[in-house]
Formats: structure tokens, sequence, C-alpha cells
């Protein structure tokens, strides 16, 4: 199972999510909050159950912010090259249109990043995320696998150019995938140049497997600074989670559960890990 993997492969923690912009989302969603209630110490659940075009994304939207996931994603922003995202009913045309405004709104009232899937990684698409950037400064955006066919440079620009732009860095498919055009340490320079801004993902081991996505985590690692191995394997997420405050609905929960409770200094995880034990009490 999921677990035994990352013990085998040395995964403490890990963002999850199961489908992507379509109705499976909306089942593999509840999947993820439900195995981060199980494993709260290991699991951070984000969402990905939003029609961008659709009546009820706004209310979808603010209904899983307010449950207490961590971060909005993966949302498929634009896709005409992936056959897995490019015929996905709930993708968008490009990552500034529908709902992705709202969306990016939200990120920055809730403080939850946004983890956006755009293919192809050059022309419109991207002339559009950068309208994004530059208007919602707040946001935290993060350009999934944004090294899955694009080169340093263009990442490089990018970041450069807009300080709210995260790197989601999928090191099995420049490792391991035979389309990849580039090594691990051409990635070098630029994950060092932005070490504070770079997260690194398996991608679910999409085209490699997990267990080569994980394997090339490591082996980006021998290349890299110690200090910038800590940021981009955990310091840089955990930072923006620990900053999440608790949700009203949280805090309203907490309110029914004990009353007394002092919510002052609890922040959205610290939240979560109290209700769970009252919930556990109560039964």
């Amino acid at each position: 199972d999921a677990i035994a993997a990352w013990d085998e492969y040395g995964v403490d923690q890990t963002v999850l999510f199961g489908a992507i912009s379509s109705p499976l989302a909306r089942v593999t969603d509840v999947m993820a909050f439900e195995m981060f209630r199980e494993n709260p110490d290991r699991v951070y659940p984000f969402f990905a159950g939003v029609s961008i075009y659709g009546d009820d994304g706004l209310e979808i939207l603010r209904g899983d912010l307010e449950a207490g996931y961590f971060g909005i994603g993966e949302i498929v922003g634009a896709s005409s090259h992936s056959p897995e995202t490019r015929d996905l009913p709930w993708k968008g045309d490009h990552p500034n249109d529908g709902l992705f405004p709202e969306l990016y709104r939200l990120s920055a009232e809730y403080g939850v990043p946004v983890l956006v899937h755009i293919d192809p990684p050059f022309g419109y698409p991207i002339d559009r995320l950068e309208d994004a950037l530059d208007e919602n400064p707040d946001a935290i955006i993060i350009f999934a696998h944004a090294n899955a066919y694009n080169p340093p440079d263009n990442i490089a620009r990018l970041m450069r150019a807009h300080p709210n732009l995260y790197f989601d860095f999928f090191a099995g498919f420049t490792a391991y995938n035979p389309g990849s055009s580039n090594t691990l340490a051409d990635f070098v320079p630029l994950i060092e140049e932005f070490p504070g801004r770079t997260f690194v993902s398996t991608d679910s081991g999409y085209g490699v497997g997990y267990g080569l996505a994980v394997t090339a985590i490591y082996e980006l690692f021998d290349l890299l600074s110690p200090e910038t191995v800590c940021r981009i394997a955990s310091e840089n997420i955990d930072a923006i989670f620990q900053a999440q405050p608790p949700t009203a609905t949280q805090l309203a929960r907490l309110a029914e559960l004990a009353p007394d409770t002092d919510t002052s200094d609890l922040n959205k995880m610290a939240a979560h890990r109290l209700i769970f034990a009252l919930e556990a009490q109560a039964e």
C-alpha cells in the first residue's frame, strides 16, 4: 500500500491527492482527507475536484478550504499536449480563465498553495500564467512538474520575474523519462538560485514508476548543498502549512467539542489534530 511504499523509500511526509480536474477527483479528494485523518503526521491532503467552468465550482472551493485541506491541486490550467490531461472534463483553457482568478484570490485568503498543471510550458498558456501572477501577488502559485519538457532557462525567467511563483521539480522525469532532454545537473543552478521556492515531487511516478521517481530525488539531493536539500525536501512546504490559520469551520467544530478551548495559538494542523482527538474521545 501507499504507506508501505513511503516506508520503503524513506518518505516521512507527503502531499496527497488523487484524480485531477474530473468528477472522479471529488471521490479521491475525500479519500485523501480520510487518509490524513488516519495518518495526520504523514499526509497533507490537497483537493483537485473543481470544475473551472462549473456553476458549483466556487462553492466547492470554499467548502473544501473550510474543511481544512492544505492546498488546491493539481488543477489543469491548460493542456493540449499531454495525453493524460488534455481531455479531462474540468481542465481550464488557460490558467487565468473561468474560476482561476477566484481560486488565486482564495489562495491568498487562506494561505494555501495552488498546484497548476500547464502544457505546453510556453506560449499563450504561460503568458496567461504571468497575468495571473501579476494580478495575484499574495497567491502561492506552484508550477506543477515545471521541468517536464521545459529547459531550466525558461523556468528561471519566470521565477526571476514573479516572486510568488514556486517550482515543483519532478526529478524522475529529468533523470529517467526518455523524453527528457536535460539532466539533473542542468537544474542545479536554478534550484540553488531559488532554494526557498522549490519543492520536489514524484508526480505519482508518472512514466517512470514510484521507485525511480523517489530514487531520482535522492540523486538530485547528492548534487545540491545540504541547506538547499533541507529546504526543498520539507522546510519550504512545511513553512507554508504551518502558517495556515484554522478555518472558521474548524473553530466552530472546536467550540462544539470543547467550548473552553483556547484556540488563539492554534494553526490549521494543530486544530485538525485537536479535533480528531476530541472526536475520538467522544465516540
